[in-house]
């Protein structure tokens, strides 16, 4: 063993008694020496979700059996609801029903927005070296999920890459009915091809399948088998279409993708990604067997020079571990996510006013973000003028609508679908 070695290892024993706790004579004076803790920047890929048992990379959060339903949401001012139900009552269903949906706009702002995210964010950090860390929930037996954490984590890897042919290899044995379901509505109501499903839908139909597969070769020009079964070759397909889609968000072209991967970096080129398994969850760290779609997830680091593992070996130890010696400074993926190249409009600013002293208690003037709602003349006094913009932009769904008259409406029928049809639920 080295200097160097048994000194990192007398420091990590004297952190860890510190954490426990010491026993000290009183009337001396002690010094302690206290490392700062080293510093890594950690990607937000909430929308980067897994079904269970399944490495298959989903392009937006995935709409499961798993996934835990939002309560109907009340209104504390019950008078005002009750007002409201009378003047406005689709408007009043569509809040008390609608199914949770982070970020309801198009699929493609979802779970692929993670993957260009961190191509750019290396492009304009040019110091930065990466590396993946895979979890699972804890569900199922802990060898099977660091097996399955290390799938997913090389999934990401592929994608980053561009590699099918790892892509294909990571998710051979870790896949499920789940996400055939997710892709076939993903690609119905982002290219329209005839695959559509319903929202509550768990398993995809073969004639749903056979329809991603048809549309698949009409767009692609390939000749994949159209049989209904979900095998190698359709997801084969998912993959392309992953690819296809990441081309459009990195600025509209392959060869801009191509460009952005050339920025990958990573901490080891032979170790790209660590496998966690169920160790280290967010959600319900205490209970055991619990399924959590927050927990089945994969972490992208980010690490200066300077602050890279000092031993690869033992990463996952000083990332997460008890004697965890890593602060983590939290990146957003619209943070570094730049929109355009056929991905639609780019998501509205929040204005930061500073201007104007805020209300007393509440922070420094110039950090304070305010949104700002047009001013609605009243002149009849009607206590419902703040609706005006609803009635206006969603017309036939105001103060006249109701819900007999809306009967095969898509938007009705399917709150979470733009009238344009393109979002997902």
């Amino acid at each position: 063993m080295t200097a160097q070695q048994l000194e990192r290892e007398e420091r990590d024993d004297s952190l860890a008694k510190l954490t426990l706790g010491l026993e000290l004579e009183t009337g001396k004076e002690y010094i302690f020496t206290i490392p700062r803790p080293k510093q890594a920047e950690r990607l937000e890929v909430e929308d980067t979700f897994f079904n269970t048992n399944s490495a298959v990379f989903m392009p937006h959060v995935a709409v499961s059996r798993q996934t835990r339903s939002t309560p109907r949401t009340e209104f504390s001012n019950t008078q005002l609801w009750t007002d409201l139900e009378e003047s406005h009552p689709v408007f009043v269903e569509r809040s008390k029903d609608a199914p949770y949906l982070p970020d309801p706009v198009d699929a493609r702002e979802m779970g692929l927005h993670a993957i260009v995210a961190t191509l750019q964010y290396l492009e304009e950090n040019a110091d930065r070296k990466l590396l993946l860390a895979g979890h699972t929930d804890t569900s199922g037996h802990v060898d099977y999920n660091e097996k399955l954490s290390e799938a997913r984590a090389q999934a990401i890897v592929a994608l980053l890459e561009g590699s099918r042919d790892d892509f294909l290899a990571a998710i051979k044995k870790y896949h499920a009915e789940e996400d055939d379901a997710v892709v076939c509505r993903y690609v119905a109501r982002t290219r329209g091809w005839d695959c559509d499903l319903a929202d509550d839908a768990k398993e995809a139909t073969p004639a749903a399948i056979k329809g991603f597969q048809r549309g698949y070769n009409a767009t692609f020009d390939k000749s994949i088998t159209e049989d209904g079964l979900s095998g190698p070759q359709t997801r084969g397909a998912y993959f392309d279409v992953f690819e296809s889609d990441l081309a459009l968000l990195a600025g509209g072209t392959a060869s801009k993708l191509s460009t952005l991967r050339q920025q990958l970096r990573w901490v080891d080129s032979s170790k790209k990604y660590i496998a966690c398994g169920e160790a280290y969850p967010i959600e319900a760290p205490e209970q055991d067997d619990f399924v959590s779609q927050t927990n089945r997830r994969v972490e992208v680091l980010f690490f200066e020079p300077s602050e890279v593992p000092s031993d690869m070996a033992k990463a996952e130890e000083e990332l997460y571990g008890e004697k965890r010696r890593y602060g983590f400074t939290r990146l957003h993926r619209h943070d570094y996510h730049k929109p355009g190249g056929g991905t639609g409009e780019d998501p509205p600013e929040v204005e930061v006013v500073d201007d104007e002293p805020p209300p007393t208690g509440v922070g420094e003037p110039d950090h304070d973000l305010v949104t700002v709602i047009p001013y609605v003349e009243n002149p009849h006094d009607d206590p419902f003028s703040f609706m005006h913009y609803f009635d206006e932009y969603w017309p036939g769904y105001g103060v006249q609508a109701k819900a007999e008259d809306l009967a095969g409406d898509p938007y009705f029928e399917n709150p979470a679908m733009p009238d344009d049809g393109t979002a997902l639920a």
